[in-house]
């Protein structure tokens, strides 16, 4: 009797220490922690009504999650009434959306009537390793007549002030991690339109020519410059044609010449200026403008954390662009000694950061241009704010400023992320996409307190395959933000010698390669610049800079006083690792002055600090090679052209040829100068 009773005691002991196991293992205990989950959301819907009435949408779909969604497909997707047209038939595979990455499907539907609201219903499916999901997003898409009469401007006044001119302790730099910049709204495809020849001719990357070899081209300065912090060094150049001073900028420091680029200092500017919300971040331009002899300092901080002890969720607080200015003999006598200005979210009356700035000049005004973002740290559209040289330069104390951004006009969306005109003496333009065959054309006069508004038909390009790969296999080019969306991060006018012609602004941006649903005859992306008349805003032809077996990216442009546009453009291929060149357009070669040897690689982060992983857990390789460049007058009578330029290297091939094993790898940064 007792052994009975002991068996059926030690029974009840096993199924009790059974339910209290099968409890441990559904509370998460005992297993190992899943590498995060992906979280599938639709992004910001964007739009073109084609001139049949048809409409076409492109279908941002985000991965918001810590882990990779894999084998995206949709498998359904309407708009109200309006018939598919294509993709012609469902579903539609979209392949793999890393964290923080997103897939756009590009739809066309039959007509609806305009303006009106409508409702865009899209599902699908994705797998998480073996595990299967699915989702179902609805929009409100919202057709309006287009936009026609002009934007004013919203004026305010910001005091200048002036640092102390005796540099202080040196504040900590939060590191960038190469991928802080937002990605803009994708490009609806428009219809197929080719207005304009385009000459057959492919540009050729070659070394750059010695002094006295014969060529076209003379490169009168190439000065190797210190190692840069930050990924990547965004390098940015300004010369004083007068006084010898240079100045170059990186993410995080600057150089500074006195003897026209043979030889730099470098500058902390956390020594220089007060350390404001949550410190020196990127991003920064140099500009040097010789009618009132003064150079512009732009740099960019981050966001100021929460407060200690904040609830988890709390979101970042304000961060803002200061503008220094100061001549160059006043900096050859104390650098430290500078004039500033701030402008701010609260400048703005934006909800979330400010990023990925610009400024320009012409008689009148300085410009300057940022990205804003809502308090969620979406894009909201570009900001363009102006500010009289005669305030800067004169005794008042503050400066005036009129700005537009989206606000003002969401037409500004679409121009997120463009960069503004160089040497533009009365007017500034800007521009972005409409769709793949249309632009914006964005134009504010000095003379007028508000902005025109103006579509133009270019050629159509393809805006899906960026893919491009190194001799090491890997992806150089960043898709996602300066080639991904057509930022049109490259322009400049020429003016027209003949007083009664127009003069053009020539804008560019990257373009990708042939995919199965478009063809252009570009076997690589490519840049693609279109030139508008500075008058009547319409395209009046076109320009590329392509090869068969080369990618070419990142262009920047500036106007010499002859004419000439020169060019700063970035390339690589399967027999090239990404490199810089320069060179001027028309000669259909430009050229290296260092060849990169390996492309940066680096395991992707999530907001959190944790590893990007993909649907099955490994870890995610990004890149980052570059979206800021820029080409500046230079010499003495302001006919030469500078730039920036580097190639990423082995510090030392025979002890390591994995950037992630020391030594590691660097970038190899070059102050060039060149002339005719």
């Amino acid at each position: 009797m007792a052994i009975k009773k002991l068996l059926w005691f030690l029974l009840l002991l096993l199924i009790l220490l059974l339910l209290l196991l099968w409890l441990w293992r559904v509370a998460g205990c005992g297993k190992k922690p899943a590498p995060g989950t992906a979280d599938l959301v639709l992004d910001v819907v964007t739009h073109s009504v084609w001139p049949d009435g048809t409409l076409a949408l492109a279908l941002p779909i985000k991965n918001e999650g810590t882990r990779a969604a894999g084998s995206v497909t949709v498998t359904s997707v309407s708009l109200a009434s309006a018939a598919l047209l294509s993709p012609s038939s469902l579903p539609v595979p979209l392949g793999e959306i890393v964290s923080d990455n997103r897939a756009v499907l590009q739809t066309h539907f039959a007509a609806l009537a305009v303006p009106g609201s409508y409702t865009l219903s899209v599902s699908g499916t994705y797998k998480e390793g073996a595990a299967n999901h699915s989702f179902s997003f609805t929009a409100p898409i919202v057709l309006a007549a287009p936009a026609t009469g002009p934007v004013t401007g919203v004026t305010s006044t910001i005091p200048i002030q002036k640092t102390p001119g005796i540099p202080t302790k040196p504040s900590p730099i939060p590191a960038e991690n190469g991928e802080n910049n937002l990605v803009g709204p994708p490009v609806p495809l428009g219809p197929v339109l080719h207005p304009f020849p385009v000459a057959p001719n492919q540009t050729g990357p070659v070394k750059a020519p010695s002094s006295g070899s014969g060529m076209s081209i003379t490169f009168i300065r190439d000065t190797g410059s210190a190692q840069p912090t930050g990924v990547p060094p965004d390098p940015s150049t300004a010369v004083s044609s007068t006084s010898g001073v240079v100045l170059a900028t990186a993410n995080t420091y600057l150089l500074f010449s006195i003897d026209d680029g043979q030889t730099f200092t470098r500058e902390d500017p956390t020594t220089i200026f007060p350390q404001s919300d949550g410190g020196l971040c990127c991003d920064q331009v140099i500009l040097y403008d010789r009618n009132v002899d003064l150079f512009f300092w732009l740099m960019q901080y981050w966001s100021a954390p929460p407060p200690a002890g904040s609830p988890k969720g709390t979101p970042n607080g304000p961060n803002r662009l200061r503008i220094a200015f100061a001549h160059p003999a006043d900096l050859k006598t104390n650098f430290n000694l500078w004039s500033y200005f701030d402008l701010t979210q609260g400048t703005f009356n934006s909800a979330g950061s400010l990023d990925y700035p610009d400024i320009a000049f012409t008689n009148t005004f300085l410009y300057a241009s940022v990205d804003g973002q809502d308090s969620k740290g979406s894009n909201t559209g570009l900001i363009v704010a102006r500010m009289p040289l005669s305030d800067i330069t004169g005794s008042s104390g503050s400066v005036g400023i009129s700005y537009v951004g989206p606000a003002q006009s969401t037409d500004l969306d679409r121009a997120f992320a463009s960069r503004l005109t160089q040497s533009s003496a009365d007017a500034m333009y800007w521009s972005g996409h409409v769709d793949t065959s249309h632009l914006e054309v964005f134009h504010w006069a000095d003379s007028s307190g508000s902005v025109d508004l103006h579509t133009t038909k270019t050629n159509s390009y393809c805006n899906t395959d960026y893919t491009t790969l190194a001799p090491d296999n890997q992806q150089w080019l960043d898709n996602l933000r300066a080639a991904g969306t057509g930022a049109i991060i490259a322009s400049t006018r020429k003016t027209s010698s003949n007083a009664k012609s127009h003069g053009e602004v020539w804008m560019g941006w990257t373009a990708a390669r042939d995919d199965s649903s478009c063809k252009d005859s570009r076997p690589q992306p490519y840049v693609k610049i279109v030139r508008i008349d500075d008058t009547t805003l319409d395209s009046v032809g076109e320009y590329h800079i392509w090869n068969t077996p080369y990618a070419f990216a990142y262009p920047s442009l500036g106007t010499a006083p002859n004419g000439d546009i020169g060019v700063a453009v970035s390339f690589g291929g399967p027999s090239n690792y990404g490199s810089t060149t320069v060179g001027y357009l028309g000669d259909y070669v430009v050229y290296y002055v260092e060849q990169s040897d390996v492309t940066l690689t680096f395991q992707l982060t999530n907001p959190d600090g944790t590893g990007k992983v993909d649907a099955n857990g490994n870890p995610v390789l990004g890149t980052r090679w570059g979206d800021m460049f820029a080409v500046r007058n230079s010499g003495r009578d302001n006919t030469f052209l500078s730039s920036l330029g580097y190639a990423y290297k082995f510090v030392d091939s025979t002890k390591s040829t994995k950037c992630s094993t020391p030594p590691g790898c660097t970038y190899r940064v070059h102050y060039e100068q060149w002339s005719r």
